[in-house]
């Protein structure tokens, strides 16, 4: 997993909490596409307690001045995987073009955590689908994440990598088509868009802080069990050769007495 510091980050503000997201090294982010983005999570979050955000990265195969190829490729994966998984499907996408004659898109797909647990066989399929239309598909590291609802640890990668889609200075100008696409999911009718209990659930984190500080307290009570007793001084007190020739012996299961004692050893020398 890649590392969030301060250096390659910054906190936005969605609702009542604070979120870690990508910090460009120029032109900032649109604060507008972060909050789409954030919302976009919260909404499959409303019809799933567990969602699994996917990423993968798509090359055409030459320069278009629109988004007709992407748009229909999405729209058509995004059926297709919702009939495979048996849930709904969100699709997330920005399209760059920096220093290349040709632009490139960030793709991400949220689906039901319950449905899928491991993306590999997804993303060798969308790749391949990709390909038949002549493009090139690229396999980012770390190519997934799990949300769960509720929990704020659990969104922390998630918005932040989704948030590098939200960057401004890739974004190309004085072009009609969209630089950021997304199919609209309607969140679940009991979804209350006044709170964010979807995001960050006081009950969910106050478990949380128990088990860690339950785990705490037990990795801390293993230490001080397999803790080596350290003696007074830094080194032992020497004992007589007798003392210790005397302690080894009542150790022994067989008599050795006569080493010690003068009298059994004149019996044992008279035994023949």
């Amino acid at each position: 997993m890649f590392c969030i510091n301060k250096h390659n980050s910054i906190l936005m503000m969605y609702k009542d909490h604070a979120y870690h997201v990508y910090k460009p090294k120029s032109q900032g982010l649109k604060p507008q596409l972060v909050e789409k983005i954030i919302s976009s999570c919260e909404g499959m979050l409303s019809h799933y307690s567990k969602v699994m955000v996917i990423r993968i990265d798509l090359h055409p195969k030459q320069y278009s001045a629109d988004n007709n190829l992407i748009n229909q490729f999405l729209k058509q994966q995004a059926g297709a995987l919702s009939q495979q998984y048996k849930c709904k499907v969100q699709y997330l996408c920005a399209r760059e073009r920096h220093h290349s004659e040709i632009q490139h898109y960030h793709v991400a797909l949220m689906l039901s955590g319950h449905k899928i647990n491991y993306p590999h066989k997804l993303l060798s399929q969308l790749k391949s689908q990709w390909e038949r239309t002549g493009g090139t598909a690229s396999l980012v590291d770390n190519p997934f994440n799990i949300m769960c609802r509720g929990n704020k640890p659990s969104l922390k990668h998630a918005i932040y990598r989704l948030s590098y889609f939200a960057k401004t200075v890739t974004k190309e100008l004085g072009i009609k088509a969209r630089s950021f696409l997304s199919n609209k999911i309607q969140p679940a009718a009991s979804f209350d868009d006044s709170k964010d209990t979807l995001l960050v659930d006081p009950f969910i984190t106050a478990q949380i802080n128990q088990r860690r500080v339950k785990a705490q307290h037990a990795e801390s009570t293993i230490r001080e069990a397999v803790k080596p007793i350290k003696p007074a001084f830094a080194w032992f007190t020497e004992r007589s050769h007798a003392q210790q020739l005397k302690e080894s012996i009542l150790t022994r299961t067989s008599s050795l007495h006569h080493l010690v004692d003068p009298l059994c050893s004149g019996s044992h020398l008279s035994t023949p």
